[in-house]
């Protein structure tokens, strides 16, 4: 077997190996891009249960305020649902549907931003996964470069050329040497 042609052979087992490792980490690089996202969803689930949590606790706190108005309200004589007792009321629910709203928003906020984040990562392993296909196939190519094989055959055929040139040399010489010393036509 010809010294290129294992080259060769070991040139396909390394580009064989570099598919094979590819494929691997496109594997690794998947399992870890779902694990991040589990983690994610896990945390906007810890978010949304903190938030309903919070609201719970502000709604409580909301009634615990009007009825303190309500009773300070009936305390003065005054009528609750009126005037400047009224007023206060008002601007107490405000506040926390201010509150509400905001709660709200933040949520929705860290949503698209997972889902974003979601197809920037989906995005960016496409990219990956491009840049090795296109890497491994320009490996096979420079393996199997036409001007490589052809140059190839050309130096085996130069080689054997030579290799039977110095064959018929050394057979020549070795006549005249034969001839030269006396032993040419003596076998034993």
């Amino acid at each position: 077997m010809s010294y290129n042609f294992m080259l060769l052979g070991a040139m396909a087992a390394g580009h064989g190996l570099d598919v094979y490792q590819s494929k691997r980490k496109e594997r690794y690089t998947r399992m870890g891009e779902d694990l991040e996202r589990r983690e994610m969803q896990l945390q906007m689930q810890q978010e949304q249960l903190a938030s309903s949590e919070q609201s719970l606790f502000q709604s409580e706190q909301l009634r615990e305020v009007l009825a303190t108005q309500r009773v300070l309200a009936a305390s003065r004589g005054q009528m609750s649902g009126a005037g400047s007792n009224l007023a206060v009321s008002q601007s107490s629910i405000r506040a926390f549907n201010a509150d509400e709203h905001a709660r709200e928003l933040s949520q929705s906020f860290r949503k698209h931003q997972f889902e974003s984040s979601q197809r920037l990562q989906g995005l960016n392993r496409t990219a990956r996964n491009q840049e090795r296909r296109f890497s491994n196939i320009a490996k096979g190519v420079n393996l199997l470069s036409v001007n490589e094989l052809y140059s190839n055959k050309s130096s085996m055929k130069n080689a054997k050329r030579k290799s039977k040139w110095d064959a018929r040399n050394r057979w020549k010489q070795d006549t005249m040497n034969s001839i030269e010393n006396g032993t040419f036509g003596n076998t034993l």
